[in-house]
């Protein structure tokens, strides 16, 4: 347990990752207790990452250029990484992560065209910073939903929302079909790390799919106090 956990939710908008992180939060504060875990988002997590996230999720759509974009979600990343994520994973506690570096690949990589090996570099530059701990996910949850339904359902909770962070739902359904097949793409790649949930399943049904799959590999790494399935 001292390298500590690493959980990342992924998938398009309208998904459901922030409803499943809070869920998926709560099961594992029974388990373990507030201070072993923890709950954070991308971009933001950190003070200065917050202040990015607005830059980011609001204004025009064309308001950055694709790697004036991507450099500013690493930007965010990487004091997030430092601030949030890396000291609790050293201490051995468990972090829940709305969106990681997936979502770069598949944003500014499939949906805007910057090739993956920008992506591979930058990454490489941060396992080489922080050896102390690896900074690729234990356990990624690919929240897998049709464009179309995704992005009416981002809508809908936004047009409740006090924070309009719409800037990537008003990109035309093109890009959010090119986002899907990226992350469809990680799927085939990585299914050591990555698990695809059907995300226009029922929220609980959505929530006892990923804690089977968690319960198990918790087990594998060391994590014992672990609630049975409801």
């Amino acid at each position: 347990m001292n390298s500590g956990f690493f959980i990342t939710l992924e998938g398009g908008e309208g998904s459901g990752k922030s409803v499943q992180c809070s869920k998926l939060y709560e099961r594992l504060m029974q388990c373990y207790g507030s201070q072993s875990v923890v709950k954070t988002r991308e971009p933001g997590g950190s003070a200065g990452a917050e202040l990015i996230r607005n830059m980011l999720l609001t204004g025009e759509v064309d308001r950055w250029f694709p790697v004036s974009e991507m450099l500013l979600f690493y930007a965010a990343r990487y004091d997030h990484w430092r601030r949030t994520i890396l000291p609790t994973l050293l201490r051995g506690g468990i972090v829940i992560c709305d969106r990681f570096f997936d979502s770069s690949v598949v944003y500014q990589g499939g949906g805007h065209g910057i090739p993956r090996k920008y992506f591979d570099a930058i990454h490489e530059m941060f396992e080489d910073i922080d050896s102390e701990r690896s900074f690729f996910p234990d356990r990624t949850y690919v929240l897998d939903i049709e464009p179309h339904e995704g992005v009416a359902r981002s809508n809908a909770r936004i047009s409740q929302s006090v924070e309009q962070e719409d800037r990537f739902e008003r990109i035309d359904i093109a890009f959010h079909q090119k986002v899907r097949h990226e992350y469809l793409a990680i799927l085939d790649k990585n299914p050591a790390r990555c698990v695809k949930i059907d995300a226009s399943q029922s929220i609980e049904q959505i929530h006892h799919d990923i804690w089977q799959d968690l319960t198990s590999v918790l087990t594998l790494h060391g994590f014992e106090q672990i609630l049975p399935l409801a």
